[in-house]
C-alpha cells in the first residue's frame, strides 16, 4: 500500500485521491492534486499530519477556492482544506 493510499484509508471521508482543484475555484479551471484532505479540528491535523508527511509530497493549504488559480495538469502534492468554525 502506498503512502497516499494509507492516508486515504486512515482519513476516510476526510480525504479524496486524485481531486480536481480547478473545479473548486471561483473560475472553475485548473488541474488536479494527488489528494485533498479536509481538516475540521486540531485533532484531525494531529492525527493526519504524520501520514501526510510520510507521503514526501508538498502540502499546501487552500481555502474555499476564491483568490486561487490552479495551473492545468496533475500536481504532485497534497492540498489541505480547513473546515469548520
Amino acid at each position: 500500500m502506498s503512502s497516499i493510499e494509507r492516508l486515504i484509508a486512515l482519513a476516510g471521508p476526510r480525504a479524496k485521491q486524485r481531486v480536481s482543484l480547478g473545479s473548486r475555484t471561483t473560475y472553475r479551471v485548473g488541474g488536479s492534486v494527488q489528494a485533498l484532505v479536509t481538516l475540521s479540528s486540531v485533532a484531525d491535523a494531529l492525527e493526519l499530519w504524520p501520514v501526510m508527511r510520510d507521503c514526501d509530497l508538498p502540502v499546501v493549504m487552500v481555502g474555499n477556492g476564491s483568490n486561487l488559480l490552479v495551473a492545468d495538469g496533475r500536481h504532485n502534492l497534497i492540498a489541505c482544506r480547513l473546515e469548520g468554525e
